[in-house]
């Protein structure tokens, strides 16, 4: 029995070979046929082919339409601008002392006259004080030298003294005179620089900034309080010279305010004779009417119309977007056809198109496409 085993255990290996052979060439044959019947199935090999052809539209496929016609606009620039005060002061002292008290502050309304800041005026008082002494002292001494002169005069016409000493009378009469009126500028100067110590308000408006506190030392010059008019509110913007020698004092512009979503109208009251020569524009003034709303340094924009052009306005609803993709359908022989364009601003309800069509063409709303 052992010796036949071993004589079939070669035959077997080799059948087992064979099988394993025979596998390995006909699964890949198998493959591959399988994917070209796919190919050529996803061909249409195994289906009737149709001829090309093309579907005329049934009327209610085509919704409302509109025919396209361009229309001449006003080319209207927006410039930045800014709100400033026609009418601001900045309040300082004229003199060197120690402030006091300080009686307004940022955001109050004040009148013209009233009192704003208090200096200390103990050192001006006293200047004002010895005036006024020196003047009483030097009056007196006046007074008798105007009697010593008029009796000098009475006797020297008497032969009773002699004209020398007729003219030191005169002399001391007019150096006494002088004294007086020195000290008489000497007392206004004392009072001026006294009232030097109230600094009142220039003008009527509202205290923008306050720069300094009590027993802050005010020196001339330095700013204490910045007060500006509300009613004299106007719009200043720097236009490129293309534009800004084209526009005429009085023309009417019209102002937008973002922050507070306001819109008005404003004349032009002021155009600068002189370009700036590095950014080559020229500042344009708007006066605008008061607002309490609107405050200085606010960023406005001024709408300037120049010139006009013919462009392309379509309602929002023919147009449909696909991402960044905007398409209009178009009429022709009564069939719809999608066409790519490319849009511009919109304004109310309406966009500008701004390639893509052209006048006398057809745009409708599809209510079917096939």
């Amino acid at each position: 029995m052992n010796t036949q085993n071993s004589k079939n255990s070669p035959n077997s290996t080799n059948a087992t070979e064979s099988n394993s052979t025979m596998k390995k060439f006909i699964l890949p044959i198998i493959a591959i046929a399988m994917l070209l019947i796919a190919i050529a199935y996803m061909a249409g090999m195994f289906t009737d082919k149709i001829q090309p052809q093309t579907n005329a539209m049934v009327k209610d496929e085509i919704g409302t339409s509109m025919l396209i016609t361009s229309k001449e606009v006003d080319v209207v620039e927006s410039i930045p601008a800014g709100v400033k005060a026609r009418e601001t002061t900045l309040i300082s002292s004229r003199i060197l002392s120690r402030i006091e008290k300080i009686y307004v502050r940022a955001g109050d309304s004040v009148t013209k006259g009233d009192l704003l800041v208090s200096l200390e005026n103990s050192e001006f008082k006293a200047r004002e004080a010895q005036a006024k002494a020196q003047i009483s002292s030097v009056a007196a001494s006046k007074k008798e030298a105007k009697q010593t002169l008029d009796r000098s005069r009475e006797l020297q016409a008497k032969g009773l003294i002699s004209t020398s000493e007729l003219d030191k009378a005169v002399a001391n009469y007019s150096k006494l005179t002088a004294e007086f009126n020195a000290a008489k500028q000497y007392l206004k100067e004392a009072e001026t620089a006294l009232t030097y110590t109230d600094i009142r308000a220039p003008i009527s408006g509202n205290v923008v900034e306050r720069n300094a506190e009590p027993g802050d030392i005010s020196s001339p010059g330095t700013p204490l309080l910045s007060i500006y008019n509300p009613s004299s509110l106007r719009i200043e913007a720097n236009v490129r010279e293309s534009l800004a020698v084209n526009l005429n004092i009085g023309e009417q512009v019209s102002i937008t305010l973002d922050s507070i979503n306001l819109k008005l109208n404003a004349q032009i009251t002021e155009i600068v004779p002189a370009a700036d020569p590095n950014a080559r524009s020229f500042v344009i003034k708007a006066d605008i009417d008061f607002n309490e709303h609107i405050l200085p340094g606010m960023f406005a924009r001024i709408a300037i119309t120049n010139g006009s052009e013919n462009i392309i306005l379509i309602p929002q609803q023919y147009i449909h977007s696909f991402g960044q993709l905007d398409s209009v359908w178009i009429v022709e022989n009564s069939q719809l056809q999608r066409r790519l364009i490319r849009t511009g601003v919109t304004k109310n309800g309406q966009v500008e198109v701004v390639s893509g069509l052209q006048n006398n063409e057809t745009i409708a709303l599809a209510t079917k496409v096939h």
